[in-house]
């Protein structure tokens, strides 16, 4: 068999265009969609990235503000309990050194007048210790804490006593009912409050559903001449009350 110079080129030339259509219809857009590939993978592997790295400087904000506000709720308490110590003593020792003169004297007047300066100095106290607790749940006041206390509001009207259901429904209820909150309400919770209602009246509840900034964080719920209201700031009006009593509790021996 001897090898034909005009076919070996021929071979040749076949081999290279065979080469050329290769690389020009398939070696190169398969290249081209690999590197589309690629780099859509690295796209989406970067925003991924992005999003995890956005989460975490979010944990990591949330995290700063919850210390932030424990520590300032620590440094208020401690405030609060340095202040009403000082205070305490201070009135203490001026009302003992008082008190002995008095009994040096034998004056009962001055003892009368004693007893009505400490209790002068009591409410003092009390509005003092009353003041603060509002600042300080004033600053504690927000959605979420208002999404709690709705929360837990559903779940007291859920378990009264039939005794006090039958009470609630001999009340006129208007229609539609003025339902009160600080903060604006999710529709799936609303939903929850009119069934709740709705189940304490006896019949469907429509609600007409309005902001009040004085509520601090709760609900206030008007009927026909009467008015239910859950929250923060029904509890800071029953504080003054609470604060008399303890402190009668404490000084009764």
């Amino acid at each position: 068999m001897t090898l034909d110079l005009t076919t070996f080129i021929l071979q040749i030339l076949n081999f290279l265009v065979l080469l050329w259509l290769l690389h020009r219809f398939v070696y190169g857009p398969l290249r081209a969609a690999i590197a589309k590939r690629q780099a859509d993978a690295q796209a989406v592997e970067a925003a991924y990235q992005a999003k995890l790295d956005a989460l975490e400087q979010e944990r990591l904000a949330l995290q700063q503000q919850r210390a932030g506000i424990q520590a300032e709720r620590q440094q208020a308490e401690a405030a609060l309990a340095e202040d009403m110590a000082r205070e305490r003593s201070s009135r203490l020792n001026a009302l003992e050194k008082e008190l002995l003169a008095a009994r040096e004297r034998g004056a009962t007047k001055l003892e009368a007048q004693l007893a009505e300066r400490e209790a002068r100095s009591s409410q003092q106290l009390q509005k003092q210790v009353d003041t603060v607790l509002r600042q300080h749940l004033q600053r504690l006041a927000n959605p979420a804490l208002e999404t709690v206390l709705l929360n837990r509001f559903i779940d007291d009207a859920q378990q009264l006593a039939p005794e006090q259901i039958n009470e609630l429904r001999q009340l006129p209820w208007s229609d539609p009912v003025d339902i009160g909150t600080a903060f604006p309400v999710a529709a799936d919770q609303q939903g929850r409050i009119l069934t709740a209602l709705s189940g304490l009246s006896g019949q469907p509840v429509r609600a007409n559903w309005k902001q009040e900034a004085r509520l601090l964080a709760g609900i206030r719920i008007g009927l026909d001449g009467r008015e239910i209201e859950f929250g923060l700031n029904s509890a800071l009006r029953l504080l003054p009350e609470l604060i008399s009593r303890e402190t009668d509790t404490q000084a009764t021996p």
